[in-house]
């Protein structure tokens, strides 16, 4: 029997990108629940975030996502600390809810958050008074005391790579003569090294795109140009013809960042299980960097563009 070339190639695909990330079948019952991380601490000139966390429970697969199950995933009365090599620093408790407003919201845009829904108490474990040394190369170890568990992470702020120059090109449809795309030069230096990017747009939040993340085995330390796709918001359409062009006239703001390989694993398969869709997708294992729990402790090096597009 001949099988059609274009099927034959179909399923080969389909078998490469299976084979790409670890296949996983969830566990559907509530018996092994456990916390869930997400802090960041980075590196940055100006404006820098201090480091923070937010500690949640995971979800039973087939829980119903409504207002009362989200409000009360947040974790509260840990006990978080970081150690910088040189002080263990207590992150401070602060809950979303319990602020005024115009904070609330203004640290909820800090953070990227693209909404605040009041019934979804947010509680962060935030280094208010900016206690920890941030640099360059420096670890961290994170550890979170809660009830009877304890959970550990490490993570490092790599060193800054800075882009070499941007330039801007007209979008290959000659009827989106309102957009433009944005091109990037860099020198990747001696490896391995990895890196995510973020942007803000229309005077918007900071958000990463689809596709944040990308390390450098076919680039290794030689300089590389290719685009910085706008990120798209929660409350935009999707159009195959426009999306990641730039509004010509439009001020935005890049971050570039480095980070290292755990902190890379984190979101390149956070962001391939989100893509995976369709009838046959597979579930992939999210990695973690955290010992006793699921989630990420990572670092950044960032560096921040402000650009303006041209009319």
């Amino acid at each position: 029997m001949i099988i059609d070339n274009k099927y034959l190639l179909f399923l080969l695909i389909i078998a490469f990108l299976s084979s790409c990330q670890e296949q996983y079948t969830p566990d559907t019952s509530e018996a092994n629940q456990q916390y869930v991380v997400e802090g960041y601490i980075e590196y940055k000139e100006q404006d820098r975030l201090p480091a923070y966390v937010v500690l949640s429970r995971s979800l039973a697969f087939f829980d119903e996502l409504d207002q009362q199950t989200l409000s009360s995933i947040y974790v509260k009365d840990a006990i978080v600390t970081v150690d910088d090599g040189d002080k263990i620093v207590a992150l401070t408790e602060i809950c979303l809810n319990d602020l005024p407003d115009e904070i609330r919201f203004e640290i909820a845009n800090a953070l990227g958050l693209q909404s605040i829904d009041p019934v979804n108490d947010l509680c962060l474990y935030i280094d208010v008074l900016e206690e920890l040394t941030y640099e360059q190369g420096r670890r961290y170890d994170l550890r979170i005391e809660i009830e009877d568990e304890v959970l550990t992470s490490s993570t490092t702020i790599p060193e800054v790579v800075s882009l070499d120059e941007f330039r801007w090109e007209f979008p290959p449809d000659e009827q989106n003569d309102s957009l433009m795309q944005l091109w990037t030069r860099f020198t990747d230096p001696v490896g391995p090294n990895f890196y995510r990017y973020k942007t803000a747009s229309l005077g918007r939040p900071i958000i990463a795109p689809a596709f944040s993340v990308v390390n450098d085995p076919i680039f290794e330390n030689t300089q590389f140009e290719f685009p910085l796709d706008r990120a798209l918001y929660l409350d935009e359409a999707f159009d195959l013809n426009t999306a990641g062009f730039y509004h010509r006239g439009d001020q935005i703001t890049i971050h570039w960042m480095t980070l290292d390989e755990a902190h890379y694993d984190f979101w390149n398969t956070l962001e391939f299980n989100a893509a995976n869709q369709g009838p046959f997708s597979t579930y992939t294992r999210i990695s973690s960097n955290i010992n006793g729990g699921l989630g990420i402790w990572g670092g950044y090096a960032i560096s921040v563009y402000e650009l303006e597009v041209p009319q």
